[in-house]
């Protein structure tokens, strides 16, 4: 961990200083965010994912152990972080394409629209067992349990009979031109079987009904007394006989009424006993669901957190292998100096660390891949500080320019080592440089480590830029060199440069590159 990183997340733990906290985030917020972004490829995600990796930090920070890079914490906790985002949009995408493919299964209006006229008389062509069963289950919205205990039969079979009568009302709507799928049969019929009547017309049949009893009485009254008015004394005695005989009938009427009175009250006891059974049995069903739910949502979490450890397992071993290399590096410069150059003591350990990341180290070749990618990251460090250096040194000597490089030690804040600073020189500028940087003179780096790899750096106060490597520039040279030693000829053979090359390559890695560089 560089020592900067140290200082700060230390005044963050121990005094609660913002300050330094916001340091952190101001040096690692575009890495964290550009991190984010690669894995979710979303920027409102990344931008999610990076408030939860520095919330992470401030929680955390008295955790982190001593040694461990910032930028590796940083690394790690991204990765998990976008991992777990990821994780959940797609779950989240997932229900909702389910809810689609459910509200896709329902048939358009226009499918039901030709099935409406043809139902009824569908249906009246089912076996009678099959027609009970679907109009029980839809008709009278009742569960298979109560189906099958009204048809006499087992659940299983309730089941097997509505779905049996469903299959042959499709195929029976299909040789009608009607194409739909049970599915869809299944949620028309729910959704459209049974229709609410109005309310305009349940009053006007209850006000029918009255009526006509009203009308009943007074006609059965109308007649009784024309009849009483009409009748002899023989047939008002016969009558009154007659009403001594209704008297019985009547006693008898008046028991059978509260008997049935009582039937109906019974029965009515019996209805709230089986919807408070049903209630009671729709509550058990909520209950049982809601335990799914909440296993399920457990499951979830077992497994989340059962593929976390496992990352963060994987990541772990990842960081160490990370840092294995870091310190093989820095090793390899110690048993391999030609590899290495002065300008590397201006790289920390975040630099080494990112470099390491993705480094292989297992051939000749991949060790001086990996060298050449630090020299260069710290070849940009030094010709900033160059550049920044020479504007300097022109504003304090009235525009005139150095002649010797040694000229700019006094000039650099922090002083730089002279060791490093040898590998740089003052060259007139040419035509190429005149036109990009507009200067009269450029500093260029005077020699390589690797030229094979290594640029050539050319610096003046506007900027700074590399033009390809020491030995494209040292092969363009050689071909010069040998067309004006052989009056204008150019070289056929990769051998024939060698005596006119500046810096010594084998003959191999010569071929590998002589097409490139510049013919005369």
């Amino acid at each position: 961990m560089d020592s900067d990183d140290v200082e700060l997340l230390s005044q963050y733990v121990v005094n609660g200083c913002e300050r330094a906290f916001a340091e952190l985030v101001r040096r690692y917020l575009d890495l964290v965010y550009s991190a984010a972004l690669r894995q979710v490829r979303s920027p409102q995600l990344a931008e999610e994912v990076a408030q939860s990796v520095f919330v992470d930090l401030s929680r955390s920070a008295s955790r982190i152990k001593r040694g461990t890079p910032v930028v590796a914490w940083l690394s790690t906790v991204t990765r998990r972080t976008a991992i777990d985002v990821v994780r959940h949009e797609s779950r989240r995408r997932t229900r909702e394409q389910a809810a689609l493919e459910i509200a896709a299964m329902k048939s358009s209006p226009s499918v039901w629209s030709q099935v409406e006229p043809l139902l009824d008389e569908a249906i009246e062509g089912l076996k009678e067992s099959d027609r009970t069963a679907l109009l029980l289950r839809f008709f009278e919205n009742k569960s298979l349990r109560e189906i099958g205990e009204r048809l006499g039969t087992s659940e299983d079979t309730a089941q097997k009979r509505v779905s049996r009568a469903i299959e042959h009302l499709r195929l029976t709507f299909m040789r009608r031109g009607i194409a739909l799928t049970s599915a869809g049969l299944t949620a028309d019929i729910s959704a459209h079987a049974v229709q609410v009547a109005p309310h305009t017309l349940r009053t006007a049949i209850a006000t029918a009904t009255d009526t006509l009893g009203k009308a009943a009485l007074a006609k059965a009254t109308t007649l009784e007394l024309g009849r009483s008015l009409a009748m002899t004394t023989f047939q008002k005695t016969i009558l009154a006989v007659a009403a001594a005989a209704t008297v019985g009938v009547t006693v008898f009427q008046v028991r059978e009424m509260l008997f049935s009175r009582q039937s109906l009250q019974a029965a009515e006891r019996s209805l709230d006993s089986a919807s408070a059974d049903l209630l009671r049995l729709k509550q058990q069903r909520d209950a049982a669901a809601a335990k799914l739910q909440a296993a399920e949502r457990g499951l979830d979490r077992g497994l989340d957190a059962v593929a976390r450890k496992a990352e963060d397992a994987r990541l772990e071993a990842e960081m160490r292998a990370w840092m294995s290399r870091a310190e093989q590096l820095r090793q390899l410069r110690v048993d391999r100096p030609e590899l290495s150059s002065p300008e590397l003591e201006l790289l920390d350990a975040d630099d080494w660390f990112s470099i390491a990341k993705d480094a292989q180290l297992d051939t000749d070749s991949q060790v001086r891949d990996a060298f050449k990618k630090l020299r260069n990251r710290a070849e940009n460090v030094i010709a900033e500080r160059i550049r920044s250096a020479l504007g300097a040194f022109l504003e304090g000597n009235a525009g005139q320019a150095p002649t010797n490089i040694v000229q700019l030690i006094p000039f650099f804040d922090p002083p730089l080592n002279a060791a490093i600073l040898d590998r740089y020189e003052v060259i007139a500028a040419q035509k190429s440089d005149a036109q990009i940087f507009g200067e009269n003179l450029v500093i260029a780096t005077k020699y390589p480590i690797d030229p094979e790899r290594d640029s050539y750096w050319r610096i003046s106060p506007k900027g700074a830029m590399s033009i390809g490597s020491f030995l494209q520039t040292d092969i363009s040279n050689a071909r010069k060199a040998f067309a004006l030693a052989n009056a204008g000829k150019s070289a056929k053979d990769p051998a024939e440069l060698l005596p006119y090359m500046k810096w010594p390559v084998p003959i191999e890695t010569l071929k590998k590159h002589f097409g490139e560089g510049r013919r005369p």
